[in-house]
């Protein structure tokens, strides 16, 4: 089936992008689309073209996987070499998303009409890319550097409305954007003359201007060799250099930033996150409406869970052990939109229209009306599961600790466990997981409910820890380990940042609460894996418990994080063993050893969905991709000696893990790269 549409109007061809999923620029489009395009200007009786989109986009640009290897002809530059040369006026409908190569179709067309609420961006910076299409040379020329620059290195979607993107759009339409579009393609047929994006020279008026932007953003940048830096670069080039020069710059930046690690780490993190909605039950389970949501208890994590659910625009019913608790978790809600109207990230009107969704209940009141309850096991309502409305899904919810237990009896198909990291508010992370006897309405409810929240949703099977916990245990066993051998907490906290974590171990043990964390590795021990090595039990004894209480493996007097001296030199006065002078190679075997583990018990359904769990929930750089991600970087065979060589320490974290010798021994990696 063809991806674009011809019909004829009027004397006007309307080539129309057909191809589901926001009309992804994939390969087999962009054929079409070269060959429609010298169909229109062979046929005598067309004077004009309309370049319009079916669906609720224009276009999103760029298959991403079209990024990993040479781009294949025609791309996207030579696309947009056609229309803009095109001996008939070539005018852009657009509506929807207009994003990436997308908004490069649209930028070398000759006039643009737009939809009201068309969003235009350019998001490659996002992906450690360049735009290349001509976007940096085409761009500038319409509406200077300043307004160019902010558009390519925001990442951002801007509405057609925004002063930003005056210049850009020839026209927005409330309604019927194509036949605005074939009267305005008309106009230009009928005289006989238009001007070209090569030749626009608006953005160009004031040359001083735009250099000392091209000046100011420079001086910002992280890197003089980020996809920033390169940006600006072909910015400036658009002023200083021949067109042509200029396209040709762009090209060879975009084709050297997409072979870097960066960019390449990027994108498997991109693809990665939107891979995890793939679900079994998504092609057989149908979602159902979520409306009012039943929250049990008091305290942070009710406070965060009504608040990430008010702000989705849903009804929620608190429901605290008495009056006294609700009323307080009602007051820390609002203390939470007063602060944001306070630094005027909400409106007075926007908060009183959460608040009002907000409401105390008594069991008897709430239940009969809830479409989902979210039960952090704070309250028992077991006496109360009769008033339950039949309907209602109930969402057993952990932020780290064991699953609660205070599901109704008798509601299997509609119970679901999920693990949400904190501050639930701004970590956009939530494993679902599947208890037998869920239905697959159930599961694509709640899955549908968390994406609408904002986050993205992981699917595991029900084992102790899910994948987050297991993970961090291991990270947390490996680090005990290290220590115990004689490596200095602080050194191996710093192998952990080396590594791409955000922080270390030891910090991260001292946040959740050192005795949560001997309780969880004494389920570990004895589910059979490593525990805390005696190091923790003798800090929890001598009061340092964690971040609470002002001192754990660090003090924190003064609300920052500051080594104790005691443990300077490392917790014991182990020497250091030889096995372990690499503590970074350690604890990245440990990891990859864990992750072959779930991945080898079926616990977790793709290994990419680890390397989200591990960026969204821990802090693992996204620019790095993830932990399995630069596993397949460094080298299985690589991790496999460490391993090897590690196993001494501990076996049950470094033990090879038989995947990974399979991988190596087949040439293969976590994502099928060469090791």
């Amino acid at each position: 089936m063809a991806e674009v549409n011809h019909q004829r109007r009027s004397g006007v061809a309307i080539l129309t992008l057909n191809r589901p999923m926001a009309n992804v620029l994939a390969h087999s489009l962009r054929t079409d689309l070269q060959n429609a395009l010298n169909s229109a200007v062979s046929d005598a009786e067309v004077s004009a073209i309309v370049l319009a989109a079916s669906g609720a986009d224009f276009s999103s640009g760029v298959d991403i996987t079209d990024y990993d290897g040479p781009p294949k002809s025609p791309w996207t530059n030579d696309l947009c070499l056609q229309i803009e040369a095109c001996p008939k006026p070539v005018v852009a409908a657009l509506h929807g998303a207009v994003l990436g190569g997308g908004a490069e179709l649209a930028l070398a067309a000759h006039k643009r009409v737009a939809a009201t609420g068309t969003r235009f961006g350019l998001p490659e910076v996002l992906l450690g890319l360049i735009p290349n299409g001509g976007a940096t040379q085409r761009l500038p020329r319409m509406v200077g550097a300043q307004r160019a620059l902010e558009l390519m290195l925001s990442g951002r979607e801007f509405g057609v409305e925004d002063p930003r993107l005056k210049n850009l759009v020839d026209a927005v339409v409330p309604e019927g954007v194509i036949e605005a579009a074939v009267e305005t393609a008309l106009e230009l047929a009928r005289a006989g003359k238009w001007t070209r994006t090569r030749d626009r020279i608006a953005g160009f008026s004031d040359p001083v201007a735009y250099q000392n932007a091209i000046r100011e953003v420079r001086s910002k940048l992280r890197s003089s060799r980020s996809a920033e830096a390169d940006i600006v670069t072909c910015v400036e080039a658009a002023q200083l250099l021949p067109y042509m020069r200029g396209l040709e710059l762009e090209q060879v930046r975009f084709e050297d930033r997409r072979r870097t690690p960066d960019s390449r780490a990027r994108r498997h993190f991109h693809t990665s996150e939107r891979r995890t909605a793939i679900m079994p039950e998504r092609a057989r389970g149908r979602p159902a409406d979520v409306q009012q949501v039943v929250i049990p208890g008091s305290g942070a994590l009710v406070a965060e869970l009504a608040i990430m659910c008010l702000d989705a625009g849903l009804n929620v019913s608190l429901m605290a052990e008495d009056v006294a608790r609700t009323e307080s978790v009602r007051a820390r809600i609002e203390e939470i939109y007063n602060g944001a109207v306070d630094h005027h990230v909400l409106n007075a009107e926007a908060r009183d229209a959460l608040m009002a969704r907000l409401t105390p209940a008594w069991p008897a009141e709430a239940l009969p009306q809830a479409d989902l309850v979210l039960d952090a096991g704070l309250v028992d309502l077991q006496v109360h599961h009769h008033a339950l409305n039949p309907e209602a899904i109930w969402v057993s919810v952990a932020s780290g600790q064991g699953m609660p237990t205070t599901a109704p009896r008798d509601i299997a198909a509609r119970h679901l466990e999920v693990r949400v990291y904190r501050p639930v508010i701004n970590t956009k992370m939530v494993e679902l997981c599947v208890p037998p006897g869920a239905t697959s309405d159930t599961v694509v409810t709640v899955a549908h409910l968390f994406n609408r929240m904002g986050r993205t949703v992981v699917r595991s099977e029900c084992v102790e820890g899910l994948v987050g916990g297991n993970m961090s245990a291991a990270f947390f066993a490996a680090a005990l380990a290290l220590a115990k051998a004689g490596v200095g907490p602080y050194r191996i906290d710093a192998a952990a940042r080396g590594l791409g974590f955000a922080h270390g171990p030891f910090l991260l043990m001292d946040e959740e609460g050192l005795p949560k964390v001997a309780a969880r590795l004494q389920r570990r021990v004895e589910a059979g894996g490593e525990g805390d090595s005696d190091l923790l039990t003798p800090r929890i004894a001598a009061g340092a418990t964690g971040r609470g209480a002002g001192r754990g493996f660090y003090i924190y007097d003064d609300g920052g994080a500051h080594p104790d001296p005691e443990l300077k030199d490392g917790v014991g006065a182990a020497p250091v063993e030889a096995a372990v002078a690499n503590p970074r190679a350690a604890l990245e075997a440990a990891l990859v050893n864990e992750a072959a583990r779930l991945l080898g018990a079926q616990v977790v359904q793709r290994a990419s969905d680890i390397d989200v769990i591990m960026v969204r929930g821990f802090g693992f750089d996204a620019r790095r991709g993830g932990p399995l991600f630069q596993a397949d970087v460094t080298g299985l065979l690589s991790i496999l000696n460490d391993l090897k060589r590690l196993a001494s320490v501990s076996a049950s974290l470094w033990q090879p893990h038989e995947m990974i010798e399979t991988m190596v021994k087949n040439g293969t990696g976590f994502f099928g790269r060469k090791s």
